[in-house]
């Protein structure tokens, strides 16, 4: 599935329209996305820093700034009984 500059409300609407009920919903890009790619990469090689902004990613993927603020979400969901 491929949207520009999904909502999360088109996003819910179109699974609960094609039967399914959304369990969570995540932003792919999180607040890493808006750093430079030079300073990204300096994080993720730092062997001390990375773990902590990697946990740090991870517990934020599902807030909704995160997800109103990412080009693609991840959409966790399952078939309505």
């Amino acid at each position: 599935l491929t949207m520009l500059s999904p909502d999360r409300g088109d996003v819910g609407e179109l699974l609960t329209g094609a039967g399914l009920t959304v369990v969570a919903l995540y932003g792919s890009e999180g607040i890493g996305s808006h750093l430079q790619e030079d300073r990204l990469l300096a994080l993720m090689e730092d062997r001390d820093v990375w773990p902590r902004w990697r946990d740090i990613l991870l517990k934020t993927a599902n807030h909704p700034g995160v997800i109103g603020s990412s080009r693609s979400l991840l959409a966790v969901a399952r078939r309505s009984p």
